[in-house]
C-alpha cells in the first residue's frame, strides 16, 4: 500500500512539474492556417481562440481553411527567447524581361532573379508555359507570387511590437509574430 501511495505521489508531482514547464515554455499562441501559414500571434490561448472564432465568423463562415491555435513552439520546435518580430509585406523586384521563347531561357532568368532576392529566404520566381491564342508557339513566362515578407524590427514584448506596428507606415499590412515563427517558411540549407 505504501509503495502505491509513493508511486501515486511521484506521478502527481511529475505531472505538476511537466504542466508547469509547458506553461513556462510558451511565449505566444499562434493561429495557423494549415501547418505552414502563420496568420496571427497572441499572448494567450484565450486571445488566440477568440481571434480564431472571429475570423471564422467574419471571413470564412461556411468552408474555410483549417485554423488552429498552438503554442509558438508546437510546430516550429524552435527554442524561444520570448522576443516579438514585426513583419511586413514588400513588393518583390521584377526582372526586366519576363517572356521567353524557350523553357531554358526562362529557367536561367528565374535562377538569376532568385539569386538576387535570396535574402527573402525562398525562391519566389517560377516559370510557367503559356500558349497565346494568336500564336502557334508556346511562350514561357517568368512569374512571381507578388509579395515577400520583410522584418521591420525585434521587440522584447508583444505590447512594444504592437505599439511600433501602430506607428509604422505599413501598419495595415504589418504583423507581430514570436521569434520562433518565420513567415518566410522553412529556410533551405
Amino acid at each position: 500500500m505504501m509503495r502505491l501511495l509513493r508511486r501515486t505521489a511521484m506521478l502527481l508531482a511529475l505531472s505538476l512539474l511537466t504542466s508547469a514547464a509547458t506553461a513556462d515554455a510558451e511565449c505566444a499562441w499562434v493561429l495557423w492556417s494549415g501547418k505552414t501559414n502563420p496568420m496571427s500571434a497572441h499572448e494567450t490561448k484565450g486571445a488566440c481562440e477568440a481571434f480564431r472564432r472571429l475570423h471564422r465568423a467574419l471571413v470564412a463562415p461556411t468552408k474555410g481553411p483549417d485554423l488552429e491555435c498552438l503554442p509558438d513552439t508546437a510546430i516550429t520546435k524552435t527554442p524561444s527567447e520570448c522576443n516579438w518580430m514585426l513583419w511586413t509585406y514588400v513588393p518583390m523586384p521584377r526582372p526586366a524581361k519576363t517572356v521567353f521563347a524557350t523553357k531554358q531561357e526562362c529557367e536561367a532568368a528565374r535562377d538569376d532573379a532568385n539569386r538576387t532576392i535570396a535574402k527573402a529566404g525562398d525562391s519566389a520566381f517560377i516559370c510557367g508555359e503559356s500558349t497565346p491564342k494568336q500564336r502557334q508557339a508556346s511562350e514561357w513566362l517568368l512569374m512571381r507570387p507578388g509579395m515577400v515578407h520583410s522584418l521591420i524590427g525585434t521587440f522584447k514584448t508583444y505590447q512594444q511590437c504592437q505599439q511600433r506596428r501602430a506607428t509604422s507606415e505599413e501598419h495595415g499590412v504589418a504583423f507581430c509574430l514570436p521569434d520562433t515563427v518565420d513567415p518566410r517558411g522553412v529556410k533551405r540549407k
